[in-house]
C-alpha cells in the first residue's frame, strides 16, 4: 500500500510539473514582442518600455520614436520570419532574441521589422528595433530621388538581408573611407563575419557605420 501511495504521488507531482512548464524560451520571447507592438498601437509611451542600456548602447532614436515607428505598421500584416537565440549583441552577452517581421505600413508600403529583446531574471526588455522606415531617417535629406535607391543602399539592403542581425549599425553618409577611420579589412558580403563587424562596433562606439567600397564592406569608425 505505501509503495502504491508512493507512485501514486511521484505521478501526481510529474503531471503538475508538466503542467506548470513555461513554453519554450523563444514563444515567449515572440509573445512579449507582440506584446511590445500592441502597446505601440495604443499609444503608450516611455522609456520603461525599451531596455535601458539598449537605449545607452544605440542612441540613434528613443524609445517613443521606436515605438511611433512600429505604430506606423498594420498590426495584421506582420508575418513573422525568424527567431534567432543570441548570446552577444557588440560587447553585451546575456540571453536575447532576434525577431524579424515582413510587414506592411498605413499607407502600403512594405517594411522590414526586427525587434531585438533581451531576458534579465526572466523577464524581457525590447532591446533595439528598427524597421524599413526607421532606416530610412539615418539618410540625409535630398540624398536621392524618392522611390529609388542609391548603389550604397542598394549595397546596404542586400547586406542586411544577408544578414539581418547588421541592421543595428546605420550605412554611412558623407564619409570618406580612409585608412585613418577603417576597422580591419575590407570583406567581401559573402565572406564577412558578423561576429568581428559588431566587436568592431563595440569598441568605436555610436558613431559606427558600415560603408561600400566597389563590392567589399567596410567597417568605419568616423
Amino acid at each position: 500500500m505505501q509503495r502504491l501511495r508512493r507512485l501514486l504521488t511521484l505521478g501526481l507531482v510529474t503531471l503538475l510539473a508538466a503542467c506548470s512548464t513555461e513554453p519554450p524560451p523563444a514563444t515567449l520571447a515572440e509573445q512579449f514582442t507582440l506584446s511590445w507592438f500592441t502597446q505601440a498601437h495604443q499609444d503608450v509611451r516611455g522609456e520603461h518600455l525599451c531596455h535601458a542600456l539598449g537605449l545607452l548602447k544605440h542612441p540613434q532614436f528613443t524609445c517613443d520614436e521606436l515605438l511611433d515607428h512600429a505604430a506606423d505598421i498594420i498590426p495584421d500584416s506582420r508575418e513573422l520570419v525568424s527567431i534567432t537565440p543570441r548570446e552577444c549583441i557588440g560587447d553585451v552577452c546575456g540571453d536575447f532574441f532576434e525577431l524579424t517581421f515582413r510587414s506592411h505600413t498605413k499607407n502600403g508600403a512594405d517594411s522590414e521589422e526586427i525587434a531585438l529583446v533581451k531576458r534579465d531574471d526572466g523577464v524581457f526588455r525590447l532591446y533595439w528595433y528598427r524597421s524599413t522606415s526607421l532606416l530610412a531617417l539615418l539618410q540625409p535629406a535630398n540624398a536621392q530621388t524618392p522611390g529609388e535607391k542609391s548603389p550604397e543602399q542598394a549595397a546596404y539592403s542586400a547586406l542586411t538581408e544577408r544578414y539581418p542581425g547588421l541592421y543595428q549599425f546605420p550605412p554611412c553618409y558623407d564619409i570618406r573611407v580612409s585608412s585613418s577611420n577603417l576597422m580591419g579589412e575590407l570583406a567581401a558580403a559573402e565572406q564577412l563575419d558578423p561576429v568581428q563587424v559588431e566587436q568592431a562596433a563595440a569598441t568605436c562606439g555610436p558613431s559606427f557605420c558600415l560603408a561600400f567600397v566597389g563590392r567589399k564592406v567596410a567597417s568605419v569608425c568616423p
